[in-house]
């Protein structure tokens, strides 16, 4: 009978024990085994249980992290998942305020398992990996963008600042403020966080119903009415394009399109690029009709763009030339502030035979009041046509033949011949009716493609200004010429002025080379609260938005 009971004890104490070990977190001597498992899995390249499993881009850094942290765990203590990881997964869950996609991170499955209470060892070995790569790819993409510059266009090219990102996952796995980490990773510039936050913005109005569809709307011309009137105001009292004041007024619900609706639309299409007659007509419409997720397309690429420059610029200081906007920007500092830059309008390459290209480039100098050597296309095309019709055309124009050997030929019939022969080519002397005005900017490049002022003053009142052969026209050449000379004595308004108008080129060396970048931004969020859209003129958002669509890892950085 007694062997009966202590039977029954020894098997009850066991039965016990087996229960115990079930529920009981195991010890932390047992992590190194989740920490091997960890880097086996690193080791393979791949893991299978996330929407982009190919981890090429971040096993080599995410390895180092785990050996540097002693192969222990970063995201669960004896298989619960601590605060850091709870907090960072709600950073990635929301990372769609910083313009990145949550799914590419996970977020959902990752929130599923830092909720559990236990986790099982293969719990705890997804969500390590899962974690660890999320928080390494989001970290990167924010601090040099999902694709390189280079990827979308090849030759422009930005420094890439060092960037310990193992160093900054062990720092966001213990950390009880992971955004900080996020924010230092994103681009410091004051527009890229305007554009940030006018995105946030049209994503709450976009989940306002009663603002997406003007439903009856048609061409409306000021003065007319419509049913729709209402809700079109209300929609750009939405988008800051009226007043709000404008929907409470009296006669706020009135039909009518008056002047103050008017005043409205002008300045939404002006924000477009639109030409602003008020009219609202059919491209008006489409936009107003699709106000909000095309736009904030636009806005998400052009943060990718952002995150492509370095977060310091260096000295001197770059000039930006924004080429759908229509826009230049010599910035004075380190800042982008728009009063530290020197900003006007440019005129590009024709979008449909002569695109500007998107690159980079060094500025070494200027030539006052240059010669024009007339490309071999252009005299091809364009010249030799006109002097056919007309044979006084060159000397009129005041263009020349010069010989290969340098010699001028003048502009008899002879010496457009030996141009056809390919002996000579043709250049426009410096004066008034100079294609390149009165002084041109060089950085030299494979295109040459360069900078320059213009006679043809008229082209800068156009909303759409891609008109040049790929060069870039400027507004206020003087202004530029000024501000980048200002370390040079003698250089002030009166001498630059003589010198654009003189028949002699003189050229002037810049003491330093100026990074001069040619970008790509249908999107820009000003100072005054306003965000401008431009066309896809040359079909680099497209591009772009294919490359985004292959997913991690992107291409190269």
């Amino acid at each position: 009978m007694l062997r009966r009971i202590l039977f029954a004890l020894s098997m009850l104490v066991a039965s016990v024990f087996r229960v115990h070990a079930q529920t009981v977190p195991p010890a932390s001597g047992a992590t190194p085994a989740l920490g091997e498992r960890v880097l086996g899995l690193l080791a393979t390249g791949q893991h299978a249980a996330q929407r982009w499993p190919q981890l090429r881009d971040v096993a080599p850094v995410l390895r180092q992290t785990y050996e540097a942290a002693n192969r222990q765990p970063l995201w669960s203590r004896n298989g619960v998942p601590t605060s850091a990881s709870r907090l960072v997964v709600e950073q990635l869950a929301s990372i769609q305020a910083r313009g990145l996609r949550p799914a590419d991170y996970d977020a959902d499955r990752l929130r599923e398992l830092v909720a559990m209470p236990l986790l099982s060892e293969d719990a705890q070995l997804e969500l390590e990996v899962t974690l660890s790569s999320g928080a390494a790819r989001a970290l990167q993409s924010l601090r040099f963008g999902r694709v390189s510059a280079r990827a979308a266009h090849a030759q422009l090219d930005f420094v890439r600042e060092p960037y310990d990102l193992a160093a900054a996952v062990r720092t966001m796995s213990q950390s009880t403020n992971p955004s900080l980490q996020f924010d230092e990773a994103e681009p410091p510039y004051l527009h890229y966080h305007l554009l940030k936050a006018a995105a946030a913005r049209y994503r709450t109005l976009a989940q306002d119903s009663a603002l997406v569809a003007l439903p009856g709307l048609r061409t409306v011309r000021p003065g007319m009415q419509d049913a729709a009137v209402p809700q079109l105001r209300r929609l750009l009292v939405a988008l800051g394009d009226l007043a709000s004041a404008a929907a409470t007024v009296p006669g706020g619900d009135s039909v009518t399109y008056d002047s103050t609706l008017v005043a409205g639309v002008r300045r939404f299409q002006k924000r477009q690029g639109f030409v602003d007659d008020g009219v609202v007509g059919p491209a008006t419409l489409a936009r107003l009709r699709r106000p909000f997720p095309a736009r904030i397309a636009q806005m998400e690429l052009t943060m990718e763009r952002w995150r492509w420059l370095p977060h310091e610029f260096g000295s001197p200081a770059p000039i930006f030339v924004n080429v759908p906007a229509f826009r230049a920007y010599a910035l004075t500092g380190q800042s982008d502030r728009e009063a530290d830059q020197l900003s006007m309008d440019v005129v590009v390459g024709d979008a449909f035979n002569h695109q500007t290209p998107v690159f980079s480039g060094q500025m070494k100098y200027l030539i006052f009041s240059p010669y024009w050597d007339v490309p071999p296309s252009i005299t091809r095309k364009e010249l030799l046509p006109k002097v056919a019709r007309d044979p006084q055309y060159l000397a009129r124009n005041n263009y020349e033949v010069v010989s290969n050997s340098g010699t001028v030929l003048g502009s008899s019939s002879a010496a457009v011949s030996s141009v056809r022969d390919g002996q000579a080519r043709i250049r426009q002397t410096p004066g008034p009716t100079n294609a390149l005005g009165g002084v041109k900017f060089i950085f030299p490049n494979q295109y040459n493609v360069y900078m320059h002022d213009t006679p043809a003053q008229s082209v800068f009142s156009r909303v759409r200004r891609d008109a040049s052969h790929g060069c870039i026209r400027l507004a206020e050449p003087a202004k530029l010429a000024k501000l980048l000379l200002r370390d040079q004595p003698g250089w002030d308004d009166a001498a630059i002025a003589a010198a654009m108008q003189s028949t002699t080129p003189r050229q002037v060396n810049f003491t330093k080379p100026i990074p001069v970048h040619i970008v790509y931004a249908t999107s820009v969020a000003r100072e005054d609260g306003q965000v401008l859209f431009y066309d896809d003129i040359y079909g680099h958002d497209a591009t772009l938005t294919a490359l985004l669509a292959k997913g991690y890892p992107y291409a190269a950085r």
